[in-house]
């Protein structure tokens, strides 16, 4: 399963809100899972590490995603 970036607070677009994600998660998954990271305005600097982290991927939108938190790209 890999984890939307979006529909958590805070969304998954810092390796910091990757940690917390991991660690709510901890002891609580039943299957194996990862996470996507999100691309927003301002977060460039953080892409390459949460790559380095391990996200599987990234989600941007182009368009209002309709979370204020999760601008469009």
């Amino acid at each position: 399963m890999v984890d939307m970036p979006l529909n958590c607070v805070p969304e998954t677009t810092t390796v910091d809100a990757l940690q917390a994600k991991r660690a709510a998660s901890n002891g609580q998954a039943w299957v194996d899972w990862s996470a996507w990271g999100g691309v927003v305005p301002g977060n460039a600097e953080n892409l390459k590490p949460m790559a380095e982290s391990g996200v599987a991927g990234f989600k941007c939108f182009l368009i209002h995603s309709g979370i204020d938190g999760f601008r469009r790209v």
